[in-house]
């Protein structure tokens, strides 16, 4: 909420700049800069720099396991009209320890079934410390591959 505010600081004051009556050029693009800037921190370019962050170290990640999602809720932060969900998963490591972890993670609209409460998901997660860094891919659904060879 922070980064918002200070976005939306940034991007009042360069667009103060780029429409003051000064027409150097130096005072233009400082003023579209600082436009920049704000704009991404009000999108939440720092929310998507940390999803994009876990997706990719993802594949540092050693360990994986079949949990079930128990709990879902929608961030408030928006990917191309996708939602931000914060999920809490279950699952047991590999020292059969019932584990509770949280990640957020960007869903198409048309995903978000597949990651409703009581769903199983593959869950990947670093083995020395299960619920530090956790990603999460729904499992297919038996009656999705039935349908899909039906055409549905």
């Amino acid at each position: 909420m922070r980064y918002r505010i200070l976005g939306v600081l940034l991007a009042m004051a360069g667009f103060a700049l780029t429409s003051s009556s000064s027409k150097e050029l130096r005072v233009l693009l400082s003023g579209q800069f600082l436009t920049l800037v704000g704009v991404l921190l009000v999108c939440g370019i720092a929310d998507l720099a940390g999803v994009v962050r876990r997706e990719l170290s993802g594949k540092k990640l050693e360990s994986s396991a079949q949990g079930v999602i128990e709990k879902t809720q929608v961030t408030g932060t928006y990917i191309n009209e996708s939602p931000m969900v914060l999920m809490t998963i279950a699952f047991r490591d590999s020292k059969d320890a019932l584990r509770h972890a949280q990640t957020k993670k960007v869903i198409q609209l048309v995903d978000l079934p597949k990651y409703a409460e009581g769903s199983p998901v593959s869950v990947k997660y670093k083995f020395d410390d299960p619920t530090r860094e956790v990603t999460v891919q729904a499992l297919p659904t038996p009656g999705a591959a039935r349908n899909s060879a039906l055409g549905v």
